[in-house]
């Protein structure tokens, strides 16, 4: 019954947003604006493309260097896949599963681990997390003249706070054990330990900072080539005087934004390229570029669909035979 009221909240979010912008907006120019791109500047369409490919690729690359902290050892051409299949279900199906559970449901057939894989997911997020702050803040200290408003200032301010206390969380177990107290409802003593051993799987991950600095430098690079995507979007629409600094301070925004519940932040997104970018490039310039990167990020959605469609023939991976540390020695059990 939960299940099925928040997919209807989901699907209710995204279908009024969508009514208000179109309301909003006037669809003609949003049409004749976002025509640019393939009438006068058709290079930029593959290269637009090409950016949505890397995308997928630093993504599994940075859930591959995760794994390896748990000993799960895939193929990033396999990973690459499971992200795709990923995004279908982030973008496309108002359903509860996510994106995350599907890659997560993907491994653990993989590999036998049932645990360590969703765990992982987790410890992606989080590196994501910081690194989209740490962007923010940057660009926030040097582009402050360059705000359309005020609002991205707060919710900077929101996203630090947030990732300061999950790193702390999961970095120092003496704040931890303050909120054990989380844990009473649940009188099962088998449960309660798997909880904790959960928690150990988190905490374990400060022992290998190696991995974690490359999956935090695919999280930059995934952030970095995004807003670029966004960037080279707007000059093909000829935007020319709009700053690459502008789309390095909302862009981050505005994906932080799709976190509320939606499918897959449709509407919700739309909406904030609205809201943040119609003082520069007015309301259909921005609906016009909202427009585009919806186109794809649903042509993306759409390939993992054809992947998933046919997942079903998918052979199970066998994982490399790697357990070395970082030291050069094999990784023991906690």
């Amino acid at each position: 019954m939960r299940k099925t009221l928040f997919n209807i909240l989901r699907v209710i979010v995204s279908l009024g947003l969508i009514i208000f912008l179109v309301s909003y907006l006037d669809l003609k120019k949003i049409g004749d604006t976002a025509a640019l791109i393939w009438t006068q500047h058709p290079l930029y369409l593959p290269l637009i493309v090409l950016g949505g490919l890397l995308l997928m690729l630093l993504e599994a690359y940075r859930l591959q260097q995760v794994l390896h902290v748990q000993g799960i050892h895939l193929r990033l051409m396999r990973l690459t896949r499971y992200c795709f299949i990923g995004i279908f279900f982030n973008n496309i199906l108002p359903t509860s599963i996510g994106g995350d559970v599907a890659k997560g449901f993907y491994i653990a057939r993989d590999t036998g681990k049932k645990t360590e894989p969703f765990v992982a997911l987790v410890v992606v997020r989080i590196i994501a997390a910081v690194c989209l702050t740490a962007i923010t803040v940057i660009a926030l200290a040097f582009g402050y003249d360059q705000l359309p408003n005020s609002t991205p200032i707060y919710m900077a301010a929101v996203m630090v706070l947030a990732v300061a206390f999950a790193i702390l969380f999961f970095t120092r177990r003496r704040i931890a054990v303050k909120f054990l107290v989380v844990l009473k409802p649940f009188k099962n003593k088998a449960l309660r330990k798997e909880i904790i051993a959960v928690y150990r799987l988190f905490h374990s991950h400060r022992q290998f900072p190696r991995k974690l600095c490359l999956a935090a430098l695919a999280s930059l690079g995934i952030q970095f080539l995004y807003i670029s995507v966004n960037f080279l979007v707007a000059r093909g629409m000829n935007f020319q005087d709009i700053g690459f600094t502008t789309f390095f301070i909302l862009v981050p925004l505005i994906a932080v934004t799709t976190m509320v519940p939606s499918i897959g932040g449709l509407g919700i997104r739309e909406g904030m390229y609205v809201y943040f970018f119609k003082n520069i490039i007015g309301k259909d310039g921005a609906g016009a570029l909202s427009l585009i990167m919806l186109v794809l990020v649903i042509a993306m959605a759409l390939t993992g669909g054809i992947i998933y469609a046919i997942s079903g023939s998918m052979r199970k991976a066998r994982p490399e035979s790697s357990g070395e540390t970082e030291d050069g020695g094999q990784r023991t059990e906690d």
